[in-house]
This record gives structure tokens, C-alpha cells and sequence, in this order.
């Protein structure tokens, strides 16, 4: 980005008097005239400061075009601040050192510096806990900067960050839109006019629309499009993608653009990560090219028929799956060995049952009406003796 700082002003201390225009100074005594003159093509300016520190600490309004003399100034160097303001921030700064000498008035010249920065690089966004980089130019005659950032454009409840280099990382809550500027600020602590605001955001998710899409025909596609959300559901318009398909035999996709390709018939999980983060969201696609068998996310399974009506589901692994339910001569388990479902044996007179758990494949509980408890211990089922704590703990772990 080009600079857009020019000299902005031209302080001429003129000789506005060469004795103390108010009178004889007092004896050992020595002045300092200023006159404030803007240039064609500075930065305007409303109202100024002249600060004098060394042997004789002092501060003095300036008037755009007016002059300004101090006198009764014991002899000795000084060093001289001279802000140029806007309202209350400084818009030009400069300091000099100069040297009073008794009985006379001193009459430097000085050009004032533009005091205002420009942010170079900024993220529209980031990710939770990240912390990201701002850039801004450098102000020549500014001692640090202030990093402010704020969920008011305003910046009535602003965050602020000292810093002393022109790159910095800051990081924002996740909750809400925040907004950054940057201010110099000058040896006597002043800020400069700030930057213009810029607004950043936290990617929270990304949503891939459509959800679910089936591709018919072989050289059949489906178009995916992806959006970054914050955490308010605003859309982040920045935001990049790089697409990729988890079955490339089902469908591939292209990197860039989302669109999904058949490759055979089956299912495949389309994810949009948003570049550079951990941050992505996911689509199915359905490739079923006729006279192809249609793809079923869920297919119906055949259980025996003393099953009955099936209540509760546990596993301890894909070819170890057991439910329970209840059939026409009361409570039913049956047991997916990862081919197909079979019926366990259970002790007569067992009730309906609802509910299974377990810690292990020999170690399972099932539970249901008149207080029914069965234990599996990899081999037999059996009926066990409970107290009431018990039934409210067994209960507890099932429901959870």
C-alpha cells in the first residue's frame, strides 16, 4: 500500500518580537516566539499545544495562525513539543530541542510530521482461542501505539493494547463481531487520530448446502456451495474452501469448486474445510444410476420372529450387538454377530425388558417391568437378587 503521508505542516518560529513584546524581560531571563503557519495540503488542524520540559516545565494552547510567545524563561536547553489537534487527538507532531539564552528570544524552525497510521493487513477473520496479526505503518516521530478493538463501532467500551513494533497479535472473544484501529502516541502520551476501523469476526462453523444430494445419472454431478458462520449466523463473505470427497470410489469432488462427480454407486461424505483452519462443514452425496439397487443410508434388517417388539439396543463392538424387547412369551434378547441376528436363552418367566448395559462383552445388564434384572456373563443369562439403591443406580446407567 503507498504511503499517504506528506509534510503536513510548516511551524515557523518566526521572530515575532527580538526583546519580550510585553515589556523588559526580567534580567537573566530569556523567550521563545512560535507561530503556527499550516501549508498547502497539511493535515487541518483545529487547535495546538507548545510544551516546553527542562529547566523551566511549562504548556501554552496554540491557535492555528496565531502567535505564541513565552518569555521568563531561565536560560538552559529545552526540549519543545508541538501538537497539532483535532478535536482531542493529535493530527501532526513534532519535537526539537532548543536553547534559551538571558536576554534574548529564541526563533527555531520546525516541520511537523504527519500523526496518523494506516493499517496495512488485517484478517476479516479468525478461529477460536487464535490469535491474529495486524500490520500498520510506522509513524516516525510516535514513541508506541495503542491496539484498540471493540464489539462498538463506536469503540465506547474499548479493549486497549500497548505496543511498541508495527506488527502485533491480538485476539478477540468468539462471541460477537469486534472491530480494530490503530493510534500513535506521542512522547507526552497523546494519541493520534485513529485509523479507520476495521471489522473482524470468528469463524464458529461451516454449513454445506445442500445437505444431502443424489446423483443419477453415470456422468451425473452435484454442485455443493459452502458458508462460514460466526457466532451470531452471520455469513463471513471471505471465507475460502478446499472440498474433498471420504469415498473417491462413490464420487470425487473438485478442490476448489464443490462440484461432485459420480464414480460408482454408493455413499459418499463431502466436507468443506475453511482454508487455513481447523474449521469445516459436511454434505452427503447418493450415487444411484439406475437400474442400479437404490442407496439407503439405513436398510431393514431381519431379526427372528420370537423377537417381538424391540425396546432397548447395546454393543460392545460392530459383531457384538445385543436388544432387548418383549414377545408373546414375555421378555426377548437377540445378538448381532456382525452376520446376523439370533435369540439368547433367558430364564423362564423372564418379564418384558426395556433397557441394556454393560462394561464388557461377558459383563451386560438388562432391565424391565416387575424389576427385572438379567446378567450376561459371556456364556448364560441369569436372574439376580436386587435391593431398591441397586435398581436406581442399574437404571441410572441405562437411561444415561
Amino acid at each position: 500500500m503507498p504511503r499517504r503521508f506528506i509534510v503536513a505542516a510548516t511551524l515557523a518560529l518566526g521572530c515575532v518580537a527580538c526583546s519580550n513584546p510585553d515589556g523588559v524581560a526580567p534580567a537573566g531571563t530569556g523567550g521563545l516566539a512560535l507561530r503556527i503557519l499550516p501549508a498547502s495540503g497539511s493535515v487541518p488542524f483545529t487547535s495546538g499545544r507548545v510544551i516546553l520540559s527542562g529547566t523551566k516545565d511549562t504548556m501554552v494552547n496554540a491557535t492555528p495562525g496565531q502567535p505564541v510567545t513565552i518569555n521568563n524563561l531561565p536560560p538552559g536547553p529545552y526540549m519543545v513539543g508541538l501538537e497539532a489537534l483535532v478535536g482531542d487527538s493529535v493530527s501532526s507532531f513534532q519535537q526539537l530541542s532548543v536553547t534559551v539564552v538571558a536576554g534574548q528570544t529564541a526563533t527555531p524552525t520546525v516541520s511537523l510530521q504527519p500523526f496518523g497510521t494506516v493499517i496495512d493487513s488485517m484478517p476479516t477473520y479468525t478461529t477460536r482461542g487464535q490469535a491474529f496479526t495486524v500490520v500498520f505503518q510506522r509513524v516516525a516521530v510516535a514513541t508506541s501505539y495503542v491496539v484498540e478493538r471493540d464489539s462498538f463501532a463506536t469503540f465506547v467500551t474499548s479493549h486497549d493494547t500497548t505496543v511498541f513494533d508495527t506488527r502485533v497479535q491480538i485476539a478477540i472473544p468468539p462471541t460477537t463481531p469486534y472491530f480494530v484501529r490503530v493510534a500513535a502516541v506521542d512522547a507526552y502520551g497523546k494519541r493520534g487520530t485513529p485509523t479507520a476501523a476495521r471489522p473482524i469476526t470468528t469463524l464458529i462453523r461451516v454449513v454445506v448446502t445442500p445437505g444431502g444430494g443424489t446423483i443419477a445419472t453415470a456422468s451425473g454431478t452435484q454442485t455443493f456451495t459452502a458458508t462460514g458462520l460466526d457466532a451470531k449466523g452471520n455469513a463471513i463473505a471471505s471465507v475460502t474452501f478446499t472440498w474433498t470427497s471420504a469415498n473417491a470410489a462413490v464420487a470425487t469432488v473438485g478442490a476448489a469448486t464443490g462440484v461432485a462427480s459420480a464414480v460408482g454407486t454408493g455413499q459418499s461424505t463431502i466436507t468443506a474445510s475453511a482454508t487455513g483452519t481447523t474449521v469445516s462443514g459436511t454434505a452427503l452425496v447418493t450415487v444411484a444410476v439406475p437400474p442400479s439397487t437404490a442407496v439407503n443410508v439405513w436398510s431393514a434388517m431381519t431379526v427372528p420372529a420370537a423377537a417381538g417388539q424391540l425396546a432397548g439396543v447395546w454393543g460392545s463392538s460392530a459383531s457384538n450387538v445385543l436388544a432387548v424387547g418383549s414377545g408373546n412369551s414375555g421378555g426377548t434378547i437377540i445378538r448381532y454377530d456382525g452376520t446376523s441376528w439370533t435369540s439368547m436363552t433367558v430364564p423362564p418367566s423372564t418379564p418384558s425388558l426395556s433397557g441394556l448395559w454393560g462394561s464388557s462383552a461377558n459383563d451386560i445388564f438388562a432391565v424391565g417391568y416387575s424389576g427385572a434384572i438379567l446378567h450376561f456373563d459371556a456364556s448364560t443369562w441369569s436372574a439376580m437378587r436386587w435391593s431398591s439403591a441397586f435398581l436406581r443406580i442399574l437404571l441410572s446407567l441405562v437411561v444415561s
